[in-house]
């Protein structure tokens, strides 16, 4: 009887086989990573379209926007402290009543006497809390920010306006009719005070930002940055510094500079995303655009002295009555 030889893959035809699997492999995971990136950004999108309506839906009931942050008396004494931010207090209509009720929102008794060196902020442990509503899934930063307070973190922020923060000692700075030295303004739809309405938007509410993206910052930016007071983003009130609730128009998305060390860092003051080319923001009229780091802008620091603020159109996105027409962006 003959004997059929059954013969075996040789060493080359495995080696062969081998890297054309690694090929393959290596062509579909960037699809892969492309994919899951999609889908972050659309998720991202449908965030900030929620937030869109939960202003829309505040302002039905209260005749305006929340003012960026709200203030109210220290309990037991005369000094003034912080309140909470503008996504505090919108938190009924993001489906989140029962943590709203559950915080303590300090009662509006101006005037104000605020010094960043000496604020003290609501102690509340419900601060605490994560909100995925408010987290852009391409974030790094830790949803509970162990080194800060524990508080519960934000990938967003309200646009204060197109120009500098001015002088933090001095809360005229914020208000609309209170020039800083430079002589700019707040046009912002979240100045610190008064609050805003649709009423006052009279450059259009598709033209006017509401809110954008502070998704890109990563722990070299904390490390990048000497005062220590980082500003990365707590959804019940502002840990240290003004930043973590508004930023401005005043430079470029995603705009770097040079912190402690010469480390590289992410811009504190503006608008920043962890996706890829620019960043998401919310309109006045409810609509979400992704908005690329090329945008017609002025240079950073540059609408510190500039009267009117910017004559660029990423910083004429960022005031709502500044009379000028937009173009295409």
């Amino acid at each position: 009887m003959s004997r059929t030889k059954r013969r075996g893959f040789t060493l080359i035809e495995l080696l062969v086989v081998i890297a054309i699997i690694a090929v393959l492999i290596a062509l579909l995971l960037p699809a892969v990573q492309q994919a899951r990136e999609a889908a972050r950004r659309t998720q991202c999108r449908n965030s900030l379209k929620q937030m869109g309506l939960a202003l829309h839906n505040y302002h039905d009931i209260n005749n305006s926007f929340p003012s960026l942050i709200s203030f109210g008396d220290v309990v037991g004494g005369s000094a003034q402290v912080w309140g909470y931010a503008w996504s505090a207090m919108i938190l009924p209509q993001i489906d989140q009543a029962n943590l709203y009720n559950a915080i303590s929102i300090p009662v509006v008794s101006p005037p104000w006497d605020f010094n960043l060196s000496n604020s003290v902020w609501p102690p509340d442990a419900n601060a605490g809390k994560v909100i995925p509503s408010y987290l852009c899934p391409s974030d790094v930063i830790p949803a509970k920010m162990a080194n800060l307070y524990n508080m519960g973190h934000i990938s967003y922020a309200g646009s204060y306006g197109n120009n500098n923060w001015g002088n933090y000692t001095s809360l005229g700075v914020y208000g609309d009719g209170n020039p800083d030295a430079n002589g700019v303004q707040t046009r912002g739809m979240f100045p610190m005070s008064p609050y805003v309405s649709l009423r006052d938007v009279t450059d259009g509410t598709s033209n006017t930002i509401a809110v954008g993206e502070t998704s890109g910052h990563t722990t070299i930016d904390l490390q990048a940055c000497g005062d220590g007071a980082y500003p990365w983003g707590a959804w019940a009130f502002p840990p240290l510094h003004m930043g973590s609730s508004g930023r401005t128009g005043r430079a470029p998305p995603n705009n770097t500079v040079v912190g402690t060390g010469g480390l590289i860092r992410r811009n504190r003051q503006g608008f920043n995303s962890a996706h890829v080319g620019g960043v998401h923001f919310l309109f006045c009229d409810g609509s979400v655009r992704f908005i690329s780091n090329n945008i017609d802008c002025d240079a950073e620091g540059s609408a510190v002295t500039a009267t009117p603020p910017q004559n660029k159109l990423y910083g004429l996105l960022h005031s709502r009555d500044d009379g000028r027409v937009t173009g295409e962006f």
